[in-house]
């Protein structure tokens, strides 16, 4: 499969904005063979989800059409951003590969407007955008960041925060691997001597340049190091796991990166580790080094009994608002009624799972989130409701940096109950 075929479709049904809940039907896109081919399509699908506010107004300011069929504006938003922003195939040929597509994904009758639309785009340069002083409508069309996420930000950082925060999203995020503990950046050089490798600000994570999909997964097949984000990475160093023999209950563990980590640094423990989705634990049962360590079980299907833990992680569910550099999608799924949903869950998952905090426990309570509704409200409440709880300390991270500095944004709050 042609690589821009492969953008247009894995495109489709991701809840993307103009686009109906299902564009059009189509089986999953086959990726390519090619490895380059595969790692261009999923470049060209990022790199148009995270600049659909400006493909959109480049599109609309060269057309009268009030609507535009969903395929077809795939096809014209995989062609405008290269054409826009990258160089690496001749203006020509863009044009020649989306009038083709328009009869490769069954929609030739558009293949005359998607021909003289990029043809006017060509010849008329860049289209005017809003002045940075303009801030909601510089953030929404410029850094294409939909507009209840930019009062969010402006709410949360200010005015230039938000736009510091949205160009931080466009950027390209760096690979960053924390290496297993014991291990080196030595022993990392070892695995994979071709990657360029820089030690970041934070003890234990590495910036990785050059590698490939298979590299990490080869970094981590050698129980050398896993690709993790310092924010993320550092969450778990708030459990304090230098007691050995701790009953420790890991809530919504998700694919396992934080339950690694938990193996790693705590001995003799009884590790529990529980997710709402039995896929998930399904994959991570297959997938986690030191099974024999951590007992998986689907949260719906185990209720936790009378069992009572020494350390409790919950790395909740939230609006992925503090890694949206990583996960652009996020950025389109920031609306109150959204963010009300995932708060109601995040307080659920909290008042359940306190009560099975044992005497002398700790409880730490994460996020990927920057919004003071996902982190400061959600403690000061669950403070409020737990006057049997102390709290120990509040952590927030705000995304940002680069290369050796560079962190995902996060928040974690931390909590134990007195002997």
């Amino acid at each position: 499969m042609d690589p821009r075929d492969y953008a247009v479709l894995s495109l489709d049904g991701r809840g993307l904005p103009y686009l109906p809940k299902q564009a059009f039907k189509t089986k999953s896109p086959v990726r390519p063979k090619d490895p380059r081919d595969a790692a261009l399509g999923d470049a060209l699908v990022t790199g148009v989800i995270k600049n659909i506010g400006l493909l959109e107004h480049t599109m609309q300011h060269h057309t009268k059409r009030v609507e535009v069929d969903a395929k077809v504006r795939l096809i014209l938003w995989v062609a405008l951003y290269q054409l826009l922003l990258l160089d690496r195939v001749p203006d020509h040929a863009l044009v020649n590969v989306a009038v083709e597509q328009c009869r490769t994904l069954k929609v030739p009758r558009a293949s005359g407007f998607v021909n003289a639309l990029l043809r006017t785009a060509i010849r008329d340069g860049e289209v005017p955008l809003p002045d940075r002083s303009s801030v909601r409508q510089y953030c929404k069309i410029a850094l294409s960041h939909p507009l209840d996420c930019v009062d969010k930000l402006i709410a949360t950082v200010g005015r230039d925060g938000a736009i510091e925060s949205c160009e931080h999203d466009n950027r390209e995020p760096p690979i960053l691997v924390r290496l297993v503990q014991g291990k080196t950046l030595d022993d990392l050089a070892a695995v994979c001597p071709a990657l360029t490798l820089e030690p970041h600000e934070q003890p234990g994570i590495v910036v990785v340049t050059g590698g490939k999909v298979a590299d990490f997964a080869t970094i981590a097949d050698a129980g050398v190091g896993q690709v993790q984000d310092a924010t993320s990475a550092a969450t778990v160093d708030h459990l304090a796991l230098d007691r050995p023999g701790l009953r420790i209950l890991d809530r919504c563990c998700g694919v396992g990166t934080k339950t690694r980590q938990i193996v790693e640094q705590a001995t003799d423990a009884d590790i529990l580790a529980t997710d709402a989705s039995g896929k998930r634990v399904r994959t991570l049962r297959k997938a986690l080094p030191g099974i024999d360590a951590v007992r998986l079980e689907f949260m719906r299907d185990s209720p936790l009994g009378d069992r009572r833990f020494d350390r409790i992680l919950i790395d909740a569910p939230c609006s992925n608002s503090g890694v949206m550099a990583r996960r652009p999608e996020a950025r389109y799924h920031q609306s109150k009624d959204e963010i009300a949903s995932v708060v109601e869950l995040q307080q659920a998952i909290l008042a359940d799972t306190a009560p099975f905090l044992a005497s002398g426990g700790r409880l730490v309570y994460a996020t990927c989130s920057i919004w003071p509704d996902e982190n400061d409200a959600i403690a000061d409440a669950f403070a409020a409701s737990h006057p049997d709880l102390r709290e120990v300390e509040r952590v927030h991270h705000l995304p940002g940096g680069t290369g050796p500095t560079y962190r995902d944004g996060g928040f974690v709050a931390v909590f134990e109950r007195p002997d």
